[in-house]
């Protein structure tokens, strides 16, 4: 059943990678509000709390996650960058 989580994540990532790719070839993280992002790196790292204690046999959905905890973090150290 870890199909469902990976496929999120895949459509999570890709709009992350969009929002890296603007902020880094405009030079700018105009309109991006820092605090939202941290909440979704929070809520991801929540997600992926979840996964290892509650349904430990995920291993994909685990490691899916926290692909996604580490480019949101990406996101969010470049909105900082070019603020």
């Amino acid at each position: 059943m870890a199909t469902f989580p990976v496929v999120c994540m895949f459509l999570l990532e890709f709009a992350n990678l969009g929002q890296l790719y603007r902020m880094w070839t405009e030079r700018t993280a105009e309109g991006q509000n820092p605090f939202s992002w941290m909440s979704v790196g929070l809520a991801l790292f929540l997600w992926m709390v979840w996964y290892r204690t509650f349904v430990p046999e995920q291993r994909v959905a685990f490691w899916a996650t926290l692909v996604g905890f580490m480019l949101i973090t990406a996101v969010w150290i470049s909105v900082f960058f070019w603020r």
